[in-house]
């Protein structure tokens, strides 16, 4: 019966030795699967970190040309007020030119009549003159012809 009990024993021993030894065989096969996971998914993750990381790189790059656009946008738009200033101003200086050059052209009408008045009221006294000259010479031939004809 001891004997029996032995190899029942012995029997029971290798079996659980022959479950051990699959259960490790398993074991490392599974830590093996598990290492060539864990290895991919931190490939898959150092993958991941570059891109994030690149990403990031575009984000600020990004970020660095919308500000460069938002200064560019408003030194535009400050040159843009500048310029509807500008052009205010010329308008203003056009107008008052306008008006000038209006009055100069109705002073100029003016003084143009009026040099044709005194051109003509030079003229009759001219002929006025010239009239009265000719009459003082008749006047003075027959004065001469008078003193003459007493001498």
């Amino acid at each position: 019966d001891f004997l029996f009990q032995l190899k029942l024993a012995s029997s029971k021993e290798k079996n659980l030795s022959d479950r051990l030894k699959s259960a490790e065989e398993s074991n490392r096969s599974d830590s093996h699967s598990l290492n060539s996971e864990i290895e991919s998914l931190n490939e898959k993750l150092g993958a991941a970190n570059g891109k994030n990381f690149s990403l990031e790189k575009k984000v600020s790059e990004l970020t660095e040309k919308i500000s460069e656009g938002e200064t560019n946008r408003n030194q535009t738009n400050a040159s843009l007020e500048n310029l509807k200033n500008e052009m205010k101003n010329l308008s203003a200086a056009k107008n008052e030119i306008e008006i000038k050059l209006s009055n100069a052209r109705e002073r100029e009408e003016e003084l143009t009549k009026k040099i044709k008045i005194q051109t003509h009221e030079i003229e009759t006294l001219k002929l006025a003159a010239e009239s009265k000259n000719k009459g003082s010479e008749e006047e003075k031939s027959e004065i001469g012809k008078l003193r003459l004809e007493e001498m």
